[in-house]
């Protein structure tokens, strides 16, 4: 299965939930190489497929986002949908 393919041991939400409940906290250091997630197309042209995200994907785009909206470090930025924006 999956857990075997990456390595990794594979929880249920409620086990999540419950692990995080009793959490210090404390973060394990991750690679950018380590799987992020897996992000699945709509399977609107056939089956939906799955992509592995990687750490290192996530920080690009955070890093492409910061450049181009000119973000700095420290700053907090908030996506919002049209429909909630108050002219």
């Amino acid at each position: 299965g999956l857990a075997m393919l990456f390595g990794r041991s594979m929880h249920t939400l409620d086990e999540v939930e419950r692990r995080g409940a009793s959490s210090s906290g404390d973060i394990e250091p991750v690679s950018q190489e380590d799987v992020a997630a897996i992000l699945f197309t709509s399977g609107s042209t056939g089956v939906a497929k799955g992509a592995v995200y990687r750490h290192g994907n996530f920080l690009a785009q955070v890093e492409a986002i910061r450049a181009m909206y000119g973000i700095a470090p420290g700053e907090i930025d908030t996506v919002d949908r049209p429909s909630n924006v108050v002219t």
